[in-house]
């Protein structure tokens, strides 16, 4: 076995991907009575799933998608939220490709 051979051998795994920091949703304002933007503080690529993770006044999101590269836009599946309507995050959601930290609350505006 030659010199370089043995030295690749014991080079060891190669390196791993360094972890992606988690974002923060800094806030949430409607746009009409069944859809809202969600504003996060870093990119937020949205992959358009749905879960529970997320709720303006207990309604959870029935779609999601790419509002702008630090935004999404979410849809209730009727005219649900209002203007000072309190919003929960309880989880990081499956629809965003990054972590985000939770929880995290507030009111629409």
């Amino acid at each position: 076995m030659s010199r370089y051979a043995q030295r690749r051998r014991r080079g060891g795994s190669p390196p791993t991907a360094a972890a992606v920091a988690p974002i923060n949703l800094t806030s949430v304002s409607l746009f009409d009575a069944s859809t809202a933007t969600l504003f996060f503080d870093g990119p937020a690529p949205c992959n358009g799933a749905t879960d529970f993770s997320f709720s303006i006044n207990g309604f959870t999101i029935a779609s999601s998608s790419q509002d702008g590269p630090n935004s999404v836009t979410v849809t209730a599946a009727g005219p649900v939220w209002n203007p000072g309507d309190p919003y929960s995050l309880i989880a990081s959601p499956t629809w965003l490709d990054v972590p985000v930290n939770f929880p995290a609350s507030g009111l629409v505006t």
